[in-house]
């Protein structure tokens, strides 16, 4: 009888979560493996009790299995400055807002570069990082203080590369809306950057924005983000499209690819 047990890593789209992901991926696996199957097996095939479940997001990339301390890591970031939101990035609310018009490519470029090497981050309220058990983002969407014996405190993390790939005084992104009527609107024009970072694990790219932004005298988030590989998983090359789930062989490429 043929075993169906391996990794899968899918390019996740925009718009849709990682959960939609291993929804479709345990049907249409399903269904690719009754169809390749079913003259073998009957109305008693193993398809019927596929399994599929969801040990990480990478970003863009969400894996059917455990990815744990896969390092380095590369990513495409870009960054909107003129406004700051309580995520660190687009799905946020703004929160505070700041002048654009000293910005310039030169001086993002020289500010990017001190972030190389050894270093310490503060990781945003929203992320799985637990406290006394429970993930962050539990306490910022309740609210609730963390407990008084613990904090938030910076943690090390280490930046190999970081080089600008592009920045647009004039940016097509746009800011997202803030809950505080009193709060000024964000600039109307802003600039924004894309940036490749190439660094360890544990290295948030929302906080590296964030910090990128108070440290230029204003403030900014992340408007976009593509993991491109996790130690040796890269983008395109090791993951499969989402419409390639339907397609058995290309399931066990990817399984193989996984093995080594």
């Amino acid at each position: 009888m043929i075993r169906l047990h391996g990794l899968v890593p899918v390019n996740k789209p925009k718009g849709i979560t990682s959960y939609d992901v291993v929804a479709r991926a345990q049907r249409e696996i399903a269904k690719a493996w009754e169809a390749r199957y079913r003259k073998e097996f009957g109305d008693r095939g193993p398809w019927k009790r596929l399994k599929v479940g969801h040990g990480g997001t990478l970003a863009s990339v969400t894996a059917a299995s455990s990815l744990k301390d896969f390092s380095p890591v590369a990513y495409d970031v870009t960054a909107l400055f003129g406004s700051a939101t309580d995520t660190y990035d687009a799905t946020g609310q703004v929160t505070e807002v700041g002048p654009v018009r000293h910005l310039t490519r030169t001086k993002i470029e020289i500010e990017l570069e001190k972030f190389k090497g050894n270093g310490w981050q503060k990781p945003p309220m929203y992320s799985a990082l637990k406290v006394a058990g429970k993930p962050l983002y539990q306490y910022a969407r309740t609210n609730k203080p963390l407990p008084l014996d613990r904090s938030l405190v910076p943690r090390p993390i280490n930046i190999f590369s970081i080089d600008v790939l592009s920045y647009n005084p004039v940016s097509t992104y746009k800011h997202p809306l803030s809950r505080d009527s009193t709060l000024p609107s964000p600039p109307a024009i802003s600039p924004s950057v894309s940036f490749r970072v190439r660094c360890g694990g544990g290295t948030y790219m929302r906080s590296l924005v964030n910090d990128l932004g108070e440290n230029l005298g204003t403030c900014a988030h992340m408007c976009d983000l593509v993991r491109l590989s996790q130690k040796d998983i890269i983008l395109g090359k090791d993951t499969l499209e989402l419409e390639e789930l339907e397609d058995m062989d290309r399931i066990m490429w990817a399984m193989r690819r996984m093995l080594g």
